[in-house]
């Protein structure tokens, strides 16, 4: 009997529920990670993988709770992600391409979810830069993910601004900023950690910047969450150009073990045991 990658990914999502989580299961597709326990999904509030579009061309929330993105203009899934497929976006430097056509994917509605008040939290992003970010020379400020408003708040922001030294964690008027140079058609993984006492900068599973710090506080932005650019009240944009994959929120704070983890060496671990790689399978 031929089974379909899905039959086979179903079937080991199953074998994975049923060892409670003990263990690791090779992944039935890449091949070059396990899949992790079901702590590293504790207090998950989001999760793209960007390996797959649902049928009304949305990119699904593997979390299960239904926060699926919308892409923008163009932007699209494509092959050479860190795990499988990644979200690609086509925004180079030096081309003058109006805000309201840059490529990004985001939400559609204010998701107060998101807003992260009053809760520990932690936000993963792994970016492929087809253009130098950050401290790199030449480097350009490309906004990972934000829910945010105009050009300086209310909401937060994790961007890579030169001038902060390349990476940076903004909210409300705070700001935590980092060193970070990043190169280009190079995988890395951005972590911010907020534990309701301190918050923490991660660049490809180490930490790089911490300091004493309350978890985010009122008020909130009114927009919705984007990946990929700055909200259309800021009129430079900040749009990346590049591919950006495993994107994840949780409510609660990553340990510095799991942040590790979950970078693997630079080969990345899914947070949930992925889904196949097209919606078509």
């Amino acid at each position: 009997m031929r089974l379909s990658r899905k039959s086979v990914a179903l079937s080991t999502l199953s074998l994975a529920l049923l060892l409670g989580g003990c263990g690791t299961l090779t992944h039935p597709q890449f091949g070059v990670a396990d899949i992790p326990s079901r702590g590293l999904a504790a207090d998950l509030l989001a999760y793209w993988n960007f390996n797959a579009t649902a049928r009304d061309g949305t990119v699904p929330d593997r979390s299960g709770h239904g926060f699926n993105l919308t892409l923008f203009n163009g932007a699209s899934l494509a092959p050479g992600g860190i795990l499988g497929r990644a979200l690609r976006l086509d925004n180079p430097a030096g081309a003058f391409t109006p805000s309201s056509s840059q490529q990004y994917a985001g939400r559609t509605v204010n998701d107060t979810a998101f807003d992260l008040l009053g809760t520990p939290f932690s936000i993963q992003v792994w970016v492929n830069f087809a253009d130098p970010a950050g401290a790199d020379p030449g480097g350009r400020e490309q906004t990972l993910i934000e829910k945010f408003f105009g050009t300086g708040g209310p909401g937060w922001t994790l961007t890579t601004p030169p001038f902060a030294g390349g990476l940076q964690y903004y909210d409300n008027g705070f700001a935590l900023n980092a060193a970070a140079s990043y190169g280009t058609g190079i995988w890395h993984q951005v972590v911010a950690v907020g534990t309701g006492t301190t918050l923490t900068l991660y660049k490809d599973g180490s930490a790089i910047a911490t300091i004493p710090a309350p978890v985010n506080f009122p008020p909130a932005s009114p927009l919705p969450l984007l990946i990929g650019r700055r909200n259309a009240f800021d009129p430079r944009s900040f749009p990346v150009n590049g591919l950006m994959d495993e994107i994840a929120v949780w409510t609660r704070a990553l340990s510095a073990t799991e942040v590790s983890t979950l970078f693997n060496g630079g080969q990345g671990r899914p947070v949930t045991p992925a889904e196949p790689s097209s919606s078509g399978d």
